[in-house]
C-alpha cells in the first residue's frame, strides 16, 4: 500500500491563511465596491486623534460624495461622508435588542458653518443651525436598536473576544468627533475667502460585519430572534474627553450593496433639497454671519 504524501504548508500558505482570517480582505472588498460607484472617493486607513489615549489611530474606510446642483448659474453643494469599520469574525454573533418602547430614529450627524460659529441657536440666529433633511435612510424602515451584546458561537472561527462590536462603536464615535472638529476648522478657514462656506456635511458611521447578526424582541418572558442584515444602532459614547450621541448603521457584509443603494437615495434626497426655501434661508444666514465675522476680524467685507 502506497502512502499518500501530505503536502506540507509553506510559509506563504500560512501567511495567506492569516490574511484570510483577518478583516483585511473585507476592507478591500468594501472599499473597492464604493470606489467603483460614480461620484465617490475612497481612502483607507485614514488617521484620527484618539483623545482618550492622545494617540493617532486609523479608521478602516472614509468614503465621500460631493452632492451638487446647478441653480440659476450657481453651484450649490453638500457632502455625504461614510465612516466605516469592517469586522470579520464568522465565529461570533452580534445580537441587537429592540427597545420595548417605540423608538424614534437617532438624529444623523451633520455639520455646517453655523455649527462652527454657534453650537446652539441664539436670538440673533433663531432658526435651526442645520436645515433638517427629511426622509433619509434613518427614517425609512430601519430596524432601530438601543441595546447590543456579542457571543462566541464557533471556537474555531472566533478571535476569542466578545468586545469587537463595542470596540467598533467606540472607534466610530471618536472618528465622528474628529471629523466634526476638522470640518469646523474647514468652515472657519473659509471666512476670508470670497466664496462663503455655505455647504453642509452629513456623516454616516457604518460597521460592516462578516459574522452572525440577530435582532431580539422580548415576548413575555421569552425572546424572539430573527436574522438581521441591517440594524440602526442608537448609541452614546462618554469618557473624560468625549460625549457624543450617534446612530451607527450595522450592516452584514452580504447586504452592503443593498444598504449602499439606500445611501444613494439619501444623496438624491439631499440634492433635491439644495435649492429649497429652507436651504435658501440657511445660506442667507451664513452670508450674514460671515460678513459679521469678517467685520469683527478686520477683513474687507
Amino acid at each position: 500500500m502506497v502512502k499518500k504524501r501530505v503536502k506540507r504548508k509553506t510559509e506563504v500558505d500560512h501567511i495567506k491563511e492569516l490574511i484570510k482570517r483577518s478583516g483585511f480582505p473585507l476592507e478591500i472588498e468594501i472599499a473597492g465596491y464604493i470606489d467603483s460607484q460614480v461620484g465617490w472617493e475612497v481612502s483607507t486607513n485614514s488617521s484620527y486623534l484618539d483623545k482618550d489615549s492622545n494617540k493617532g489611530r486609523e479608521v478602516d474606510i472614509l468614503a465621500s460624495c460631493l452632492v451638487d446642483e446647478s441653480v440659476q448659474h450657481d453651484i450649490l453643494f453638500s457632502n455625504v461622508r461614510l465612516l466605516i469599520e469592517c469586522k470579520k469574525i464568522p465565529g461570533n454573533v452580534w445580537v441587537f435588542m429592540k427597545s420595548p418602547v417605540r423608538s424614534s430614529p437617532p438624529t444623523y450627524v451633520c455639520r455646517s458653518f453655523l455649527n462652527a460659529m454657534e453650537p446652539t441657536p441664539t436670538s440673533e440666529s433663531p432658526f435651526i443651525v442645520n436645515p433638517f433633511v427629511k426622509n433619509l435612510h434613518y427614517d425609512r424602515n430601519c430596524q432601530i436598536a438601543k441595546y447590543n451584546d456579542e457571543y462566541i458561537l464557533d471556537e474555531n472561527k472566533t478571535n476569542n473576544r466578545t468586545d469587537n462590536l463595542r470596540e467598533s462603536i467606540v472607534t466610530l464615535a471618536k472618528v465622528a468627533s474628529f471629523q466634526i472638529e476638522q470640518e469646523d476648522a474647514n468652515f472657519i478657514s473659509e471666512i476670508p475667502a470670497k466664496a462663503e462656506p455655505d455647504w453642509i456635511t452629513y456623516f454616516f458611521p457604518v460597521i460592516v460585519f462578516d459574522g452572525k447578526m440577530y435582532l431580539a424582541e422580548l415576548e413575555g418572558e421569552d425572546f424572539k430572534l430573527s436574522p438581521a442584515n441591517h440594524v440602526l444602532l442608537s448609541t452614546t459614547y462618554i469618557s473624560g474627553q468625549y460625549n457624543i450621541n450617534l446612530g451607527i448603521d450595522v450592516v452584514h457584509k452580504n447586504s452592503f450593496s443593498k444598504f449602499f443603494s439606500e445611501i444613494e437615495k439619501d444623496v438624491a434626497t439631499i440634492r433635491k433639497f439644495l435649492p429649497s426655501e429652507e436651504m435658501t434661508r440657511f445660506r442667507s444666514e451664513v452670508s450674514r454671519k460671515v460678513k459679521q465675522q469678517k467685520a469683527e476680524r478686520g477683513f474687507f467685507v
